[in-house]
């Protein structure tokens, strides 16, 4: 039921860490609670390491590893005072698993934190101003709580906007979940678990609705569901001992509210081929399967013949995916804008698929990629230029001397730092095969390439002419590219 809510339903496919948040959560509750029950150290400890997983994923899970934590350290010290201290040392041990990544960052970066300084967190005030939506200009800043309630249950299709918060399924389950709490607290071995379910699932409510998550809720109302799903998984686990009887036929009809409203809205002709071809692929490898194993009696071989049948059918579905790719992508840069996954490619960036495709080879390039600033920082489209088989390079190449890594939006500290020689050396460095300049053309490589033909030859450009893929050339003229 939580997972097939619009807020996670629609985002299967996405590169969102959300879904992970939800299953990890998930996964130590149902430790938790075997714990609670007169589990074994075993379950006391993944249930910790699930939630200290958790804070890895995304450290707004911290509250819950703390929540967790310390009902199966009271839990463990009930449990008998044999091997007390191993037994903490090792839980303490799993939850600082969570600290990894952030240790990790620490030493690359000198931050935890990164890209925010560590030592300037406290006092950063355009992360704190971010974060509470105060960047934001006053008329925009409309947080009221019906408008909010009324986004995450009705969504919007304003714009061809999908619905990918928590849909009609939401306050049913947030019903159900209260009366299988109810019943559960009155259970003296079920009360604990039920107080700490709701406990996580208050205060991830509260960190929604706090003035740190006040950006997220203004700008990013369409997809803020998503930040909710610890709440909703723990309201999910609580409605399965609703005491009434036709509480599992609510969860259905959850199931089918949530399932309707989270259908995408952003289709095209693309699509409909691509579904259209790779299940009349798929049903055929699968018929053909089914007649094969019928056929052979012995398991060994009917095995080998499925997995034959799998790879001859992969043949099919790899070249409809090439043939599809980037006319995905025109769509997604066409007149109507109509095609996208989750959220819409903004038009001027989408329409440097040509680009894309023409460094879309068998060959590896080395591909340098620089862009001005859009304000938002939406045109970075840099995944497209990896190739279909993720065979390219793509980095940045600093333009200061002393390779420092200024920030684009002041223009003034990048002209009085950019030297055109020591780029162009760090380029030969580098061995780049082509510079890549995507829209906004406000940077001084945008500007530079032009000025220098005998060192850059303009190879494609974007569908409207505003970005460039440019190849690198030797001192003496010949191709840098191999």
């Amino acid at each position: 039921a939580a997972g097939a809510t619009p807020a996670f339903y629609s985002l299967v496919t996405s590169g969102y860490v959300d879904h992970v948040v939800v299953a990890l959560f998930a996964l130590g509750a149902v430790f938790l609670v075997r714990a609670l029950r007169g589990g074994s150290d075993g379950d006391r400890i993944l249930a910790v390491a699930a939630c200290g997983a958790n804070v890895a994923v995304k450290i707004s899970a911290a509250p819950i590893l703390v929540l967790v934590g310390l009902v199966v350290i009271v839990s463990a010290m009930r449990s008998g005072r044999r091997r007390l201290g191993i037994r903490l040392a090792t839980i303490a041990a799993v939850a600082l698993v969570g600290a990894v990544p952030y240790f990790r960052s620490w030493l690359d970066t000198g931050s935890p934190l990164y890209p925010v300084s560590f030592a300037s967190l406290p006092h950063n005030e355009e992360f704190r101003l971010l974060h509470r939506g105060e960047m934001i200009p006053a008329e925009d800043r409309r947080t009221e709580a019906g408008e909010l309630l009324g986004g995450l249950v009705w969504g919007s299709r304003a714009d061809r906007w999908p619905h990918l918060n928590l849909g009609l399924s939401g306050p049913l389950l947030l019903l159900l979940g209260l009366v299988g709490a109810a019943a559960l607290v009155r259970r003296r071995a079920t009360a604990v678990s039920a107080i700490v379910l709701l406990l996580a699932a208050i205060s991830n409510v509260a960190l929604f609705l706090s003035n740190d998550f006040a950006a997220w809720r203004i700008l990013w109302w369409p997809v803020s569901g998503r930040l909710l799903g610890v709440a909703v998984a723990a309201l999910a686990i609580l409605a399965a001992a609703a005491p009434w009887r036709f509480a599992d036929a609510a969860l259905g009809v959850a199931l089918a509210f949530s399932l309707a409203q989270a259908f995408p809205v952003g289709f095209g002709s693309a699509d409909v081929q691509g579904i259209l071809a790779s299940g009349a692929i798929v049903g055929s490898a699968v018929l053909v399967a089914v007649i094969v194993a019928r056929r052979l009696h012995s398991f060994r071989a009917a095995a080998v013949a499925i997995i034959l049948v799998t790879l001859a059918a992969a043949v099919p579905l790899h070249a409809l995916r090439a043939a599809l790719r980037y006319r995905i992508y025109a769509e997604a840069a066409g007149e109507s804008g109509r095609l996208f996954d989750v959220h819409v490619i903004h038009r001027p960036y989408a329409a440097e698929w040509p680009l894309w495709r023409h460094l879309d080879t068998r060959e590896k390039r080395r591909i340098a990629v620089t862009a001005g600033w859009d304000d938002m920082g939406h045109n970075w489209l840099r995944y497209p230029l990896y190739g279909s088989r993720l065979q390219n390079q793509v980095f940045y190449i600093p333009v200061t001397r002393d390779g420092s890594v200024i920030d684009y939006r002041n223009a003034d500290a990048v002209a009085r730092s950019a030297d055109y020689e020591t780029w162009l050396a760090r380029l030969v460095a580098a061995r780049a095969d082509y510079v890549v300049v995507l829209p906004p053309l406000t940077t001084v490589e945008a500007r530079w390439l032009r000025e220098h033909p005998e060192r850059f030859e303009l190879a494609a450009t974007g569908e409207r002419g505003s970005g460039g893929a440019y190849r690198v050339r030797f001192a003496t003229g010949g191709a840098h590219s191999p």
